[in-house]
């Protein structure tokens, strides 16, 4: 406290006491120390009630707790001193406000009013503070009946029911309260006049004891107090007469009355409503008993329940008796809005709506008229709850409503909870309505999900009695789905099957798991296998009600499985299961036969030290596309075998769902990739081929005037002339040149060849000579000739190749070795697998040309029969010998292949089909001289040299010779010409005529006349035309003089339907 408060408050001459609030001692003065008998020591810090004495600390207590409040009092009070005598202390009361205006503390000022002056006077104001200190309003009544002495109570009750505050004068002491009660009119003067009779009967000692409960009109509400009349003693003093407020009293009775009275109603609504659900009337009905159970509590009111539709976007109609049914039609349908009548609204808010005045009320803006024109006027509504017991259902969700209608604005309150219990039973019986029907639905979709199942279910109780069965176990076993019911295993199952599941179903009750187990049986003439599965149903608390199976037909799995274990074994393709750590958790066979390892050891050792190591990379990028799921196809890897080699496999693989594994299957595709670079092989080789042979033809042109005119020149020269040396090295270097040009022609298998029936081991013999010669001293010549048949190829390429292969051995042994010529049969009953796989069945020469030479390696091997090709030193090779080896026994129609390993030397493989021998006619020398003639000769060639040489050569030899550039003009020449024209030599391919049209052509005119054809290789042109005439005749370029005279002549002499050798 501030100095100079506690300095204002000492110079108060009275008693001052300052308190909390709560009434605790803050300040207590001198004064009041020495009016009290208590020292501020002994106070301060206290309850100021806890000094006084009982009776009067209630009191002092009631009127600290009005001070805290805000209020003001002032009066005499009884006090004690601290030794025990009585006060009447002076009182004054008041609340002490900070600047805020809030209480803070209680200003208690106290001083001696007077001493008493008799015993009377103490017990006067003793009595006086015991009836201030009583709760109920007490007056004491004299003899005559009026009022004495009003307690405090009194007065406030009095003051606060008067309208101006001020005690009515029928209540202050003095009054005839008696004759008050008895003169008392209006709506209370039932009351008031048994209350003057109990007066009267106490007053007059006829009665001891007088109590009334009374109803009272306070100015906010009503009231209800008990009246109690007692004697005061000894009798003929008076009465005491005290009121009691018991409101709350009364209004916990008549609550629990109107709550006793609810319950029993609810429960008869209950019981009637159960007792439909139970005997299954439907909704309709059940809503309408639930309207009328209301309406008939609540007489004159119009009851009605509408139901949500199932997305919960409308109300439809449900129940309403009593209500027109055109209104019912109308609000059928209502949206759930904010603003959709009473009813739409309240579903919308989840909370009852009441509308007093449907005319007025802005809810009803769109259903008003329909209301209004069907006498409705106000309307109360709450939303029907869902209990969530309903399975599929939200706990609260809205179910529907449910309406009170009044035909008289009205504002409803006190129905709520009648209206709540009846939205509880629509609550319930729409549920239940919805539970029957979602069972229903629910029933139908288990026995639809249980009849489209192709594995047999059968559900029994627990003692192995049939419950139900789908349609797929009445088809299995041969009985109809509805005579199984309350059947046992063994009365319906063969003896077996049923002694499995009987077991299977003691195992499940027992450990409440599944029990899963495969089963072969026989019913009837089939065998059955079924896997089956036993599980329990249990209910919600986990007790098992009854015992599950589910049997699935695997027989045809079984077969299945069999013919897949089958194919697994005897599949000629690669399969395995592998993981993605590397290993193989399983392979077939055919591993074995291709790698040459055994199943054991091939599951041990980790796939990778399997696989080249040039393709263990693409094979961990394999893996992972594997590992993302993704499927491989043709990804290909080389593999190896027991005995070093490899072999390559293309695999397809697809990782195993869940699983960090994989299926593969793998196809030997080793043979495919040998038999794929030969045709590769073989295409390169023609397309050089054709190169080659383009090149041959243009070389053959200029060769053909080169070397005519060196030979006549030659033949012009007198012996001894000085160019004659410088021609016959022309000569020689266009016939090497010509050389070079039919080895090309040779390689590209475009020369113009004669083949002949041989005996090979004869051929071989006569070459022997020349091949001894070729390879010199240093290596020796070795043949094995067996019997062979004969052969059918030109002699002369034949003894080139022995030729070729002859050098190529000599120039792998420089120090010497050993060359071996051998021949034998062999018969082919599928292709070569050492040659190209196009040879068919049948007997075939083998000729073998083995070396002791450097042999090679697999990279020249590679490369061996390309032309240009060579391991020479630069000058040392053409690199066509062994391309033209190739390219004459392919054109022969055999193979050629080779076995060499680097210091092993080399072996190669000549096969030739097999032909009957024919008769052998020797080759007759071709004569030195050049034949001559006078007939007409019409030389037809685009190439000015050759045309101007072969005109030469001819008209030498007394031809008379016409010349053509082209085809056409050769026609022309033909068709002009005025006399006969003995011979056509024309060139077989021409840019615009070729040659078998133009001999065509020239016949129809000239029908007679031969047909002698050049050409510098014999490609698909020639087979495209063709020849004209049997008669017709080939030279090939380059051609000697001598030699293209004596073809002229042999056309010109061949007699009809001969035709000579090319040459």
């Amino acid at each position: 406290m501030r100095l100079y408060d506690t300095q204002l408050l000492a110079a108060i001459p009275d008693g001052v006491i300052l308190t909390d609030p709560a009434g605790v001692v803050r300040h207590w003065n001198d004064e009041a120390a020495r009016l009290f008998g208590w020292t501020a020591v002994e106070m301060e810090g206290r309850p100021l009630a806890e000094r006084y004495p009982v009776s009067a600390r209630a009191t002092m207590q009631e009127h600290l707790r009005e001070i805290a409040r805000g209020g003001e009092w002032r009066g005499e009070f009884l006090d004690v001193h601290k030794d025990g005598r009585p006060l009447w202390v002076d009182t004054r009361m008041r609340p002490v406000r900070d600047e805020d205006g809030t209480i803070t503390s209680l200003l208690i000022l106290a001083r001696l009013a007077h001493a008493p002056q008799s015993a009377d006077e103490v017990e006067s104001r003793l009595v006086g503070d015991l009836l201030d200190s009583m709760p109920g309003h007490v007056a004491l009544l004299g003899p005559d009946g009026r009022i004495r002495r009003v307690n405090a109570a009194w007065e406030r009750f009095a003051r606060t029911n008067s309208p101006d505050g001020v005690m009515p004068s029928t209540t202050v002491p003095g009054s005839d309260y008696l004759d008050v009660c008895q003169r008392s009119t209006g709506a209370r003067s039932a009351e008031a006049m048994p209350a003057a009779r109990g007066i009267e009967a106490v007053l007059a000692g006829a009665q001891e004891h007088f109590r009334l409960e009374y109803p009272c009109d306070a100015p906010t509400e009503e009231r209800w107090f008990s009246m109690e009349v007692t004697p005061l003693h000894p009798r003929g003093r008076g009465a005491i007469v005290t009121h009691r407020d018991i409101t709350a009293r009364r209004r916990s009775e008549r609550l629990a009355t109107a709550q006793r009275e609810q319950a029993e109603w609810a429960l008869a609504a209950y019981n009637r409503i159960f007792a439909l659900i139970a005997t299954g009337a439907d909704l309709e009905r059940t809503l309408d008993e639930v309207v009328r159970l209301v309406e008939e509590q609540l007489p004159g009111t119009l009851c009605s329940i509408l139901i949500a539709d199932p997305v919960g976007h409308t109300l439809r109609f449900g129940a309403g008796p009593s209500l027109p049914m055109a209104y019912n039609r109308a609000v059928d349908g209502v949206p759930i809005s904010p603003t959709a009548g009473s009813c739409g609204t309240a579903a919308f808010r989840r909370h009852p709506v009441a509308v007093a005045d449907i005319a007025t009320d802005p809810l009803w803006a769109d259903y008003r008229d329909v209301a209004l024109a069907h006498g409705l006027r106000a309307c109360i509504s709450t939303p029907i709850f869902a209990s969530g017991n309903v399975p599929g259902q939200e706990r609260g969700s809205v179910l529907g409503t449910f309406a009170l209608y009044d035909r008289e604005p009205r504002a409803r309150s006190a129905e709520t909870t009648r209206m709540m219990e009846a939205a509880h039973l629509a609550g319930v019986a729409i549920e239940r309505a919805q539970a029957e029907k979602a069972l229903r639905e629910s029933e139908a979709r288990f026995r639809a999900v249980l009849d489209s199942s192709a594995a047999a279910v059968c559900l029994r109780d627990l003692e192995g009695r049939y419950l139900l069965v789908n349609r797929a176990a009445a088809r299995m076993f041969g009985r109809a789905a509805e005579e199984w019911r309350g059947l046992r295993a063994r009365d319906v199952l063969p003896l077996t099957l049923a002694a499995a599941c009987d077991r299977a179903d003691r195992a499940v009750r027992i450990t409440l798991s599944h029990v899963d187990e495969e089963i072969t049986t026989r019913v009837g003439d089939t065998d059955l296998t079924v896997v089956a599965t036993h599980f329990p149903l249990v209910d919600r608390t986990g007790v098992p009600y009854a015992v599950g199976s589910m049997l699935t037909d695997v027989t045809a799995l079984d077969r299945t499985r069999q013919e897949l274990g089958r194919l697994w074994m005897n599949a000629p393709d690669l399969l395995c299961v592998a993981t993605f750590d590397g290993r193989f958790r399983d392979v077939n066979p055919a591993w074995t036969e291709r790698l040459g390892w055994s199943r054991e050891e091939l599951l041990e050792r980790p796939i990778l030290e399997l696989v080249h190591p040039d393709d263990i990379r693409a094979l961990r990028r394999v893996q992972r596309r594997l590992l993302r799921g993704e499927a491989v196809r043709h990804a290909e890897s080389r593999y190896r075998c027991r005995d070093g080699t490899y072999r390559t496999f293309s695999w397809n693989a697809v990782a195993i769902p869940g699983e960090r594994s994989f299926h593969g299957l793998a196809r030997d595709v080793t043979e495919e990739h040998r038999l794929s670079e030969q045709v590769r092989q073989s295409a390169k080789m023609e397309a050089v081929g054709q190169l080659a042979s383009g090149v041959a033809h243009d070389f053959n042109n200029l060769l053909t005037v080169i070397n005519g005119y060196a030979e006549l020149l030659l033949g012009e020269l007198p012996p001894g002339d000085a160019h004659r040396d410088a021609l016959g090295q022309m000569r020689t270097a266009g016939q090497r040149a010509a050389e070079l040009t039919a080895q090309l022609l040779a390689f590209s298998r475009k020369a113009i060849v004669e083949p002949r029936v041989l005996d090979v081991n004869r051929s071989i013999e006569s070459a022997a000579r020349m091949l001894r010669r070729i390879i010199g001293e240093d290596v020796i010549l070795e043949t094995a000739l067996h019997p062979v048949p004969s052969v059918r190829i030109d002699p002369g390429q034949l003894e080139q190749v022995f030729m070729n292969l002859a050098v190529n051995a000599r120039d792998a042994m420089p120090l010497g070795g050993r060359l071996r010529i051998a021949t034998d049969v062999v018969v082919l009953t599928a292709p070569d697998a050492s040659g190209p796989a196009d040879l068919p069945a049948g007997r075939y020469v083998r000729i073998r040309v083995s070396d002791t030479g450097s042999g090679m390696t697999a990279e020249v091997k590679s490369h061996l029969f390309e032309p240009f090709y060579t391991t020479k030193g630069l000058g040392k090779g053409t690199g066509l010998g062994l391309a033209t080896v190739y390219g004459i026994i392919r054109q022969a129609g055999g193979t050629i292949t080779v076995e060499s390993e680097p210091g092993e030397g080399a072996t190669f493989n000549i096969v030739l089909r097999a032909v009957q021998a024919a008769g052998t006619a020797a080759a007759a020398e071709a004569p030195t001289t050049s034949p001559r003639g006078t007939e007409t000769v019409l030389v037809a060639e685009d190439e000015e040299g050759v045309r101007r040489v072969a005109r030469t050569i001819l008209a030498r030899q007394g031809y008379t010779v016409l010349e053509a550039a082209n085809g056409q003009a050769a026609l022309r020449v033909a068709e002009s010409h005025p006399s006969p024209i003995h011979l056509l030599l024309t060139d077989v391919v021409m840019p615009d005529l070729g040659g078998r049209a133009l001999a065509e052509a020239v016949r129809e005119a000239r029908p007679a006349i031969r047909v002698l054809y050049m050409s510098g290789y014999m490609d698909d042109a020639v087979l495209r035309h063709g020849v004209a005439s049997a008669n017709d005749q080939f030279v090939q370029k380059p051609f000697a003089p001598h030699q293209l005279a004596r073809r002229v002549r042999e056309a010109l002499d061949a007699t009809e339907g001969e035709g000579a050798p090319s040459a």
